[in-house]
């Protein structure tokens, strides 16, 4: 099932700094990617796919910034 990244970080009761830590990003970063103020680079998105293990795609991280420009 795929979803997006705050309905994965709040399905695993992650902290932001967690998830900051794992994908090699800043708290403020990750912050802004879950609410949609900053979108995904390839790289960050693909970072996003691995960690999350498919839950979250890449593609999808990729079509919600397109969609809100």
């Amino acid at each position: 099932m795929r979803m997006t990244l705050r309905e994965f970080k709040k399905k695993n009761k992650l902290k932001l700094e967690e998830m900051a830590a794992e994908l090699d990003l800043s708290v403020s970063h990750v912050s802004d990617l879950i609410t949609g103020r900053r979108g995904a680079s390839l790289d960050v998105a693909v970072r996003i796919e691995d960690y999350t293990k498919g839950k979250v795609s890449c593609r999808d991280m990729l079509a919600t910034f397109e969609s809100a420009r």
